[in-house]
């Protein structure tokens, strides 16, 4: 039987790396699967990820733990949506994350906070779309036995909630 855990971050440097390191030994997965593309992964466009996700990879490289990535390759921005507007929603969460710890964005009250301000800048149809296309990419990866530790977004918790029942997501309680 498999285990799965999924573990939600934030990007733009607000993910501890020596938190997300104890949480990721703690958990001493056989498998990782992070939010990154399958094809990025041992590639020089790896460095366009959050720093969090490539922490993650370096992680499982240095401790012999097998990776793979999941993420789809849809772009969700709005159709209007310009990089002012995403600075300047960027600026806008950084005001609510700092008043909070990283790992509090796991839980549902914390992270809705965060998901109201992207609705500026993300088109939902392509969001929507996206978050099938990384569970299928998910589901594709899993084996048949051991403990698969997920690094997402919090941003898709949420929805992993719904979509995988049966996993753990510690962070959330």
């Amino acid at each position: 039987m498999v285990e799965i855990i999924f573990i939600g971050t934030l990007h733009c440097g607000f993910t501890s790396e020596n938190e997300l390191g104890k949480i990721l030994k703690s958990h001493a997965p056989s498998l990782i699967l992070v939010e990154l593309k399958q094809k990025d992964l041992y590639s020089k466009h790896i460095r366009q990820y959050p720093a969090e996700m490539i922490y993650t990879v370096n992680f499982a490289k240095e401790n012999n733990i097998p990776v793979q990535g999941f993420d789809s390759d849809i772009d969700i921005s709005a159709k209007n949506s310009t990089a002012e507007d995403e600075k300047r929603v960027i600026q806008e969460q950084s005001k609510i994350i700092n008043q909070s710890k990283w790992k509090e964005f796991n839980k549902e009250k914390q992270n809705k906070k965060l998901m109201n301000l992207s609705q500026k800048i993300i088109d939902q149809k392509k969001w929507n779309k996206r978050e099938q296309e990384m569970k299928k990419n998910i589901l594709k990866a899993l084996p048949k036995e051991g403990k698969v530790l997920l690094i997402t977004g919090t941003g898709h918790i949420p929805f992993f909630k719904k979509q995988f029942p049966e996993a753990k997501f510690p962070l959330s309680e």
